[in-house]
């Protein structure tokens, strides 16, 4: 919004026209009122969708035991193979990743960065 001096002006004067006045409240006459919000119709049911995800969430296992046991039994019997390729391009990809979020204002950054402050899923278990 651009604010022009005429308007500056024309603020100044009413400002100085209700001083001269003598307009002021008494201190007993004013009561703070407290600030409130009203959200949306839409606003609430994001907000309840939102709950419900969080639910959700908290009662997936931090570890998936299958994904764990899979892993266990393949490096057990001498079968696990590590893709070097594949890490390698995981490790390239999370530099430039990094990289690319350093170089950001701090503000664009928090907004991209993904809740919990980790990066993309690296497949691992």
């Amino acid at each position: 919004m651009i604010v022009s001096e005429a308007q500056v002006q024309r603020v100044l004067s009413i400002y100085r026209m209700q001083g001269t006045q003598g307009v002021k409240a008494s201190p007993s006459s004013v009561r703070p009122r407290p600030d409130t919000v009203t959200l949306s119709k839409e606003a609430l049911e994001k907000q309840q969708e939102l709950q419900r995800l969080r639910e959700l969430v908290k009662g997936l296992p931090d570890v998936r035991e299958a994904r764990v046991a899979e892993l266990r039994k393949a490096i057990q019997a001498g079968t696990y193979r590590v893709d070097s390729a594949k890490v390698a391009e995981k490790m390239v990809a999370r530099f430039l990743v990094d990289r690319l979020a350093a170089d950001l204002p701090p503000a664009e950054a928090a907004e991209e960065a993904p809740e919990g402050g980790e990066g993309p899923s690296h497949g691992s278990p």
